[in-house]
């Protein structure tokens, strides 16, 4: 698919020889086209230009709606080569999807298709670096700390319940800052600012997946989750 900025064309049907939008995965003589090279994962999905803040509900709705379309059970007395042409288009649906719904993976690809010739080692500003390692420092003691302490999440001394659940919550909400500026950058199109906060994010992203793959660490968070929600 063209990785470039996408302005909505004709195109001929293979059956009718009619014109038909680009964006269009049907003719009006109903036979299913090919997806078009000029298509992108967001004209795919509906998208009339790229969006860097995406309502999941509204996306999950939108990928939906397309695959109602492309669902085997329409093209079970039609051509070989509709059936395949189905089948791409249903991939590139999911494939679209799963990009899209993924804050890093949508960041990047909207990186791709307007600024795809910018370097991908950005210099970082020492004192995010500091801030980086001081609370991968910490995390990583806590973390070995909280390595041996028993399973159940009660019997763990609440001052270390009290520092997973601060450190995590002061991570995330670093990570929510940076995914806001990137969205905000990326709408007003200055790329060289939004991919530096985007290796920012990742950085941020990376100390929360700690939380996760330490079992301790992650029972006292789905605790901590499951109270307020019964507060």
């Amino acid at each position: 698919m063209n990785q470039c900025s996408r302005s909505i064309t004709n195109r001929t049907c293979w059956n009718c020889q009619k014109l038909i939008p680009e964006d269009r995965y049907f003719c009006a003589c109903g036979k299913i086209q090919p997806i078009s090279p000029e298509a992108n994962y967001f004209s795919l999905l509906g998208y009339s230009k790229y969006v860097a803040r995406i309502d999941a509900v509204e996306l999950s709705n939108k990928m939906r709606a397309a695959q109602r379309q492309l669902h085997p059970d329409k093209f079970s007395r039609v051509s070989s080569y509709e059936q395949s042409l189905a089948a791409d288009a249903s991939t590139a649906i999911n494939n679209a999807y799963a990009t899209l719904a993924s804050p890093v993976d949508r960041f990047e690809y909207i990186l791709a298709l307007h600024s795809p010739s910018e370097s991908e080692h950005d210099v970082q500003d020492p004192a995010f670096l500091l801030e980086i390692m001081e609370l991968s420092e910490e995390l990583e003691h806590l973390l070995s700390d909280l390595n041996g302490k028993p399973t159940n999440v009660e019997e763990i001394p609440s001052d270390k319940r009290r520092h997973v659940v601060t450190l995590f919550n002061k991570i995330s909400q670093f990570a929510r800052k940076e995914e806001e500026s990137i969205s905000s950058l990326l709408t007003d199109q200055k790329w060289p600012d939004a991919r530096l906060h985007l290796s920012h994010f990742r950085y941020f992203l990376r100390l929360l997946e700690q939380f996760r793959e330490n079992d301790t660490a992650w029972k006292i968070l789905e605790q901590v989750s499951a109270d307020d929600k019964k507060g």
